[in-house]
Parts: structure tokens; C-alpha cells; sequence
């Protein structure tokens, strides 16, 4: 079987569900992760991967040294705020959480979590998003990295790992999140080959990309509203709860914009 796959389209909140348990074909329920992404043209790329712009500028794509000198500086920082030097796997969560460039990725356990975030960019509505979804291997339990006990880095790990993290933050848990991470952040995780890693180095079986038309997008923020699956519940902070308000009252009283 492929490693990665395209798998059709998603029509409703029913053949969601449905493809999520055809992807898991009778292992445990809690063994397929998600990540919703607004444009289905965009890869598996973490943000540490990609360029960086402002005021008409950019880097290029991935540089080691620039991951470090991100990863140091912020460390630095942060003791203005806390009493005691944080750890390289703190550091590397904070970092993420506070919108520095990573090797991490975001996934969600809750398949309506993940569609949100294919359909909730304003700036991709005409655009079709996609839903991508990974089966985590039957690993034994050791082969999986243990965030308070293992010895090796997380900057050092081959091939790609979950990272079940601590919860830095409400929105991990509200979000019913955990990362992967790689150990080639220049490399889309999509096209990497597990044949080539040990398996204690590689957590994931395969993976699947699913698309979201973008005609459906305004029909799947509504029944997401219905279900309580908004800004309010998915970011619990004062911003979060802010744009949730104004998010869910242009849903309820807004006129269309018209498109031409």
C-alpha cells in the first residue's frame, strides 16, 4: 500500500466520519491524527520550512543555523518572564505555541477540529482546503519518544516522530492536539519514504489528503457553529473569545458579499 494518497472529496460531516474510520480499518480509535489546511495545493511543510516575509522581504526556505539562532534568541527572552531556564523540549513547544518558526507540526485527534481550520480562512474561501490524515503505526510502546523521560533530542530524531507534548497552553488541549516532528523539516513530510528509517524511528503508517470544495466551506462553518466547534471553543482566551463573537455573529446575521 502507498505511503500517501489522495482519497476524493468530503461532502459532509457523515462521509468525514466515515473516512476516518475506513482510514483506521479496525485498530484503536485514537490512532488516526488530522490537520486542517485552507488551500488544498499546500504540502506537509513546517514552519521553520518555510519562507519568512516582511515589509517586502523574504528568507529563503530552510536553513539549520537559522533554526538554532530563532530557537536561542526566543530562549533568551523568555527568562525575562519566567524564574528558570527552560528546556530544549519546553523551548521547542513555547516557541511553537508563541508563533516562532518550528519543526513541528499540528495535528488533532477531533476530525471536526480539523475541518475547521480547512474551511475558517477568509483568505482561501474561494479556494479548495483539505483535510490531511495519518494512521499511526502499531508500534510497541517504547519504540514511541516519551516527552519527560527520553535522553535524545528532539533537534536530533530521525524520520518522523509524534510528540504527544505537555500542555503548554489551553488551546493544546481544547484543540485536541498533538505534533509530529521530523527529523528533514525541508522535506514535506507527504513525500517522505518510510522504507529507508527503522521502524522505532518512523510513527506513521500512512497518510491521506482529503479534499474540502470550497462551495462547502460556508456550509460546514454553520454546521460547526451548531456543534459548538468555533473560535470561542477552539482558542479559550480573551482574543479567541473576542473573534468567536464576531465570528458568530456575522454567521448568524451577514449578507453574502457578492463575488463579481
Amino acid at each position: 500500500m502507498d505511503f500517501y494518497r489522495e482519497s476524493g472529496a468530503i461532502g459532509g460531516l457523515e462521509e468525514l466520519l466515515g473516512k476516518v474510520k475506513n482510514l483506521l480499518g479496525g485498530h484503536r480509535f485514537d490512532s488516526v491524527y488530522l490537520r486542517g489546511q485552507a488551500d488544498y495545493a499546500w504540502g506537509l511543510r513546517p514552519t521553520i520550512s518555510r519562507q519568512l516575509e516582511y515589509a517586502g522581504l523574504k528568507t529563503d526556505g530552510y536553513e539549520e543555523k537559522r533554526e538554532l539562532y530563532l530557537l536561542n534568541r526566543f530562549r533568551r527572552y523568555i527568562r525575562e518572564f519566567s524564574d528558570r531556564d527552560v528546556n530544549e523540549r519546553e523551548l521547542l513547544f513555547l516557541a511553537r505555541h508563541h508563533g516562532i518558526p518550528v519543526r513541528l507540526l499540528d495535528w488533532t485527534s477531533n476530525p471536526l477540529v480539523g475541518l475547521y481550520f480547512a474551511c475558517a480562512d477568509d483568505r482561501k474561501l474561494r479556494q479548495d482546503g483539505a483535510i490531511w490524515a495519518f494512521l499511526r503505526c502499531q508500534h510497541p510502546h517504547e519504540y514511541f519518544y516519551d516527552f519527560f523521560e527520553a535522553k535524545e533530542s528532539l533537534l536530533e530524531l530521525k524520520g518522523v516522530k509524534i510528540i504527544y507534548a505537555p500542555y503548554v497552553s489551553p488551546r493544546i488541549s481544547a484543540q485536541s492536539c498533538n505534533f509530529t516532528i521530523q527529523g528533514d523539516p525541508a522535506t514535506e513530510l507527504q513525500t517522505y519514504d518510510p522504507s529507508t528509517y527503522e521502524k522505532k524511528q518512523f510513527d506513521i503508517e500512512r497518510i491521506e489528503k482529503w479534499k474540502i470544495p470550497f462551495e462547502k466551506k460556508r456550509e460546514f462553518l454553520l454546521d460547526l457553529e451548531r456543534l459548538g466547534i468555533n473560535e470561542r471553543m477552539l482558542f479559550p482566551d480573551l482574543d479567541g473569545i473576542a473573534r468567536g463573537i464576531i465570528r458568530t455573529e456575522v454567521l448568524r446575521t451577514g449578507l453574502q458579499i457578492p463575488t463579481t
